[in-house]
């Protein structure tokens, strides 16, 4: 009898969720058999994002976020078809998104001034730098400064800055990417700077 490494014991999911306002247990019975056929297939599931993501906490959340998104999405399952399969491909689609979304969220090495080596403290240059920079905010475009401070300065997440200033964060990524451009234009610092 071989014993698999995995531990199988996803999380159960409950199946008295709330769906569009209605109660499962009023939806026809097709629905509830779809529903009831992707709470069984949680060990498989849990077993196919493990292989993913390398990870078991990580993929829990992905068990979690597919049964959520193939309970919500029922009504488009085809019945007769492979549900596993269907469940497979959500939980792949969705793991890839998340992969994406961390590497386009990733700081770029050219921006973390915690890899400057400091040799000594000289707070005399420090300080003129600082003046140098807070002139340079003043001289660009008060969007571009705000999303910069926000980001940069302040520590927010593209998402909470986003918030903030009300803007998409797409757009907030655009304006931070132009404001270090116009930050480093303004500081005489473009050469310094490859792709």
């Amino acid at each position: 009898m071989m014993h698999s490494i995995i531990n199988t014991s996803a999380p159960k999911i409950n199946l008295r969720i709330q769906s569009h306002h209605q109660d499962l247990y009023d939806i026809d019975s097709h629905h509830q058999k779809t529903l009831r056929q992707i709470v069984s297939l949680g060990p498989d599931m849990r077993k196919f994002a493990i292989y993913l993501c390398r990870n078991s906490n990580d993929a829990d959340d992905l068990v979690q976020e597919t049964a959520l998104k193939a309970i919500s999405k029922s009504d488009q399952y085809q019945p007769n078809t492979n549900l596993r399969a269907w469940l497979y491909t959500i939980m792949r689609n969705n793991f890839y998104t998340s992969c994406y979304k961390r590497a386009r969220e990733k700081p770029g090495d050219l921006d973390c001034a915690s890899d400057i080596p400091v040799e000594d403290c000289d707070t005399a240059y420090w300080h003129l730098r600082m003046t140098e920079v807070s002139s340079a905010m003043r001289l660009i475009s008060p969007h571009l400064s705000q999303a910069i401070k926000l980001v940069a300065m302040d520590g927010y997440s593209y998402q909470r800055a986003s918030e903030i200033i009300g803007c998409n964060i797409g757009t907030l990524k655009s304006r931070v990417n132009r404001g270090r451009a116009a930050l480093r234009n303004r500081l005489g610092e473009d050469q310094m700077v490859t792709a």
